[in-house]
């Protein structure tokens, strides 16, 4: 006789959590625009097979 499944508990993320992120509030909608238009400028032209995070520093965390 097998056991019911477990019922997944609801996993607090660190961006729900307010105070955790490094940068103070949220990005504004123009930061975010900002980097998703920055490897199609001529100035990331030798930038290759990088991750850019856009998330206030909480990978850093």
């Amino acid at each position: 006789m097998c056991a019911p499944p477990a019922r997944p508990q609801p996993v607090q993320r660190r961006h729900d959590r307010p105070g955790t992120a490094p940068a103070p509030g949220r990005a504004r909608p123009e930061e975010i625009a900002t980097a998703v238009a920055f490897p199609a400028c001529g100035q990331s032209s030798f930038i290759t097979g990088s991750s850019l995070y856009v998330d206030g520093g909480l990978n850093q965390i």
